[in-house]
């Protein structure tokens, strides 16, 4: 995942060293490419110092000259609708081509797994085959990270639509897609970049984080030392050896031989690792340094690939791993994630023994991740011994890569929005939230400054954004309590009050079981009527909003910002679900619900004097059965400001060693 190109470095060595340069275009310049219409398309790339280059895009003819550094950047007219075009950049001794470019519009669509869950995950096969003709294309970029924002994508390529490319591309993008497509007939270029599990903070920028007191030390030690993934690679490389010998090496366990296959461990302990050793065993509780463990393993039956991995997840903070004896890698970087692998043929069917020599330079020290991250390797018993000791405040940590793609701010960011920030988009399409539910309350600021950052990034201050507001999950509520999902769609919502930003309100079709809802041809469908609305002028009835209510005789009356006479509610006597009122105990209790003389009459025998009123305000508030004609829920609501379950919880990093 980590893995950087180096083209872009080899290149400037031969700028520097020659002169010379083939001209290079970043990654997300290939055939079957949507440039966005109507605006000035800007194109950028390296070539050789003070070359001219000349660019063909259809009846367009630019030249740029390249500057002393290798680069060049230049912005052609804006086109129209059209294509299929063909792109030629052509410099002295080089030249480019791409084929087959269109002219419509740009959607980044971005976040976590709910965003990147393929089609062929939810088994979905699109029986109408009129997609094959569209004018869809397709970009998945290959999540890449760093701490300083990079000049080129990891990887991707521009797809064409076909069962194939359309069965492993997100669900929710390509359906968002469709709809918009089919609706504005317009070619739709769509840039999927999202990762499972990822937070909020690490796709914001550094700009905007260091703004942001619980980001700031840290973010300001990426500043100040100014350095990306590769070059704190190659420093560290440079004086690993002195280091180690004087600080990492002095171990019993090493001089011993404690990572040998045949190694007597019967006296050792036994723990199940998931965890901090100092929540495991009160004798590590102030153990700073190494500690050793070894576990027997079998190959699955039948197991014929060439390699077998061993995920050990995160470990707090460095290891080593054997696996019979032989080292297989080490790590560094309590963030960072451990993915080996082994030769097969190096392994027996059963008895295989792995060795790890997990070492802690401060604070809590073990396998900090949970199994669930990890391969069965990392499940059950593993045998264990003290190692060498250190003193914690003498002991000299060297600056080195050490980031989570889930949760290092900035990192995704940095490693794949910041490499597309000079193209021209339509809008960008959010899904994200689930990884910051227990922080709802912080998501209430991050999030509008998230999207202001982008926003500056991609140089227009009204760049159209929708999101998906999370859906129903969870058990369903039996009382109506402070749940951290419905704090976090209050917290997305915060995100409203800027302009051109649109919702999608999905809190009918979630799944009480499942955090990935299959209902992704839904979503789409609505995601896309959202961003006709927000970012092509069109007026189409959304999701009915809460508009006012006042009290009165022990009722509060509710109105919203639709007329009553355009609701529907699915139930043959007319009752409504999902509203609770509180008085000033602030003691909620489910409430009768009615529509009466325009307006939404809710009452409860319980609260004598209601004070406030909450609607859909759970993790999981059940079958609601409030929409308008046009199929759209109500949005949840609440009228009071009362503390909430996630107030005062924001992001912690134990300390800000790189």
């Amino acid at each position: 995942m980590v893995k950087r190109s180096v083209i872009l470095v080899f290149l400037w060595i031969v700028i520097s060293t020659t002169g010379i340069c083939e001209i290079v275009m970043p990654k997300i310049f290939s055939n079957h490419m949507v440039l966005q219409r109507d605006q000035p398309i800007t194109l950028w790339g390296l070539g050789t110092p003070l070359e001219l280059i000349s660019i063909h895009l259809g009846p367009l003819m630019e030249q740029v000259k390249v500057g002393k550094n290798g680069k060049w950047t230049v912005d052609l007219h804006p086109m129209s609708v059209g294509g299929p075009y063909i792109l030629t950049v052509k410099g002295r001794e080089s030249e480019l081509i791409f084929e087959d470019i269109l002219i419509g519009d740009l959607w980044i669509c971005s976040g976590q797994s709910n965003m990147e869950w393929t089609n062929n995950q939810f088994n979905y096969q699109d029986t109408d085959t009129t997609f094959l003709k569209t004018n869809m294309r397709l970009f998945k970029v290959s999540i890449d990270m760093d701490y300083l924002p990079q000049e080129d994508l990891q990887g991707g390529i521009w797809q064409l639509l076909d069962a194939e490319t359309m069965s492993n591309f997100s669900a929710v993008s390509y359906y968002f897609g469709k709809n918009l497509s089919s609706e504005i007939d317009v070619p739709i270029g769509l840039i999927n970049v999202s990762l499972g599990s990822s937070s909020i903070e690490a796709w914001m920028s550094n700009d905007a984080l260091i703004k942001f007191p619980q980001f700031k030390d840290e973010v300001n030690t990426i500043v100040s030392n100014n350095k990306s993934f590769e070059e704190l690679r190659l420093d560290f490389e440079k004086g690993k050896e002195k280091w180690s010998k004087k600080y990492y090496l002095k171990d019993m366990g090493l001089d011993l031989h404690w990572f040998a296959k045949k190694m007597d461990d019967s006296d050792w302990l036994e723990m199940k690792v998931s965890g901090f050793w100092e929540k495991l065993d009160t004798s590590l509780v102030d153990h700073d340094g190494a500690v050793w463990f070894r576990k027997t393993f079998d190959l699955p039956q039948e197991y014929d690939l060439p390699r077998f991995s061993i995920q050990l997840n995160q470990i707090d903070d460095y290891d080593m791993v054997w696996v019979n004896g032989k080292k297989i890698g080490e790590t560094y970087g309590r963030h960072n994630f451990r993915n080996y692998s082994v030769e097969t043929n190096l392994l027996q069917p059963k008895g295989n023994v792995i060795a790890v020599r997990v070492f802690d330079i401060g604070g809590n020290g073990g396998f900090s991740t949970s199994a669930f991250w990890g391969n069965p390797i990392i499940w059950g018993d593993w045998k264990y011994k003290k190692g060498t000791v250190i003193d914690a405040d003498n002991f000299k940590v060297p600056l080195t890569v050490n980031a989570s793609p889930f949760s290092s701010p900035g990192v995704l960011y940095n490693g794949n929005i910041a490499p597309l920030t000079k193209l021209k988009i339509k809008g960008i399409y959010w899904y994200q939230g689930e990884s910051n539910v227990d922080r709802a309350h912080e998501y209430q600021s991050l999030f509008p400054a998230m999207i202001v950052d982008w926003r500056n990034h991609f140089g227009d201050a009204e760049l159209p954004f929708l999101y998906v507001q999370l859906p129903n999950y969870t058990k369903e509520a039996s009382e109506p309590v402070d749940q951290s999902w419905s704090e976090m769609r209050m917290a997305q919502d915060q995100a409203l009050k800027l302009l051109h930003v649109g919702r999608v309100v999905t809190i009918d079709i979630g799944d009480a079981e499942d955090i990935h809802p299959k209902n992704k041809i839904e979503v789409g469908r609505r995601s896309a009527i959202v961003a006709l609305n927000i970012a092509y002028g069109r007026h189409f009835m959304l999701s009915p909003l809460y508009k006012s209510h006042r009290i009165e005789d022990h009722r509060i009356f509710v109105s919203i910002n639709q007329a009553v006479e355009d609701l529907v509610v699915r139930d043959k006597y007319g009752y409504i679900r999902g509203f609770a009122i509180a008085g000033a105990d602030q003691k909620f209790y489910w409430a009768k619900a009615t529509i009466s003389n325009g307006e939404i009459e809710v009452f409860c025998e319980k609260v004598e004097k209601p004070v406030a009123i909450r609607y859909a305000w759970s993790s999981n508030p059940g079958t609601l059965n409030l929409f308008n004609k046009e199929g759209w829920p109500v949005a949840p609501f609440k009228t009071d400001n009362w503390k909430g379950i996630t107030e005062g919880n924001r992001y912690h990093s134990k300390d800000a060693r790189f």
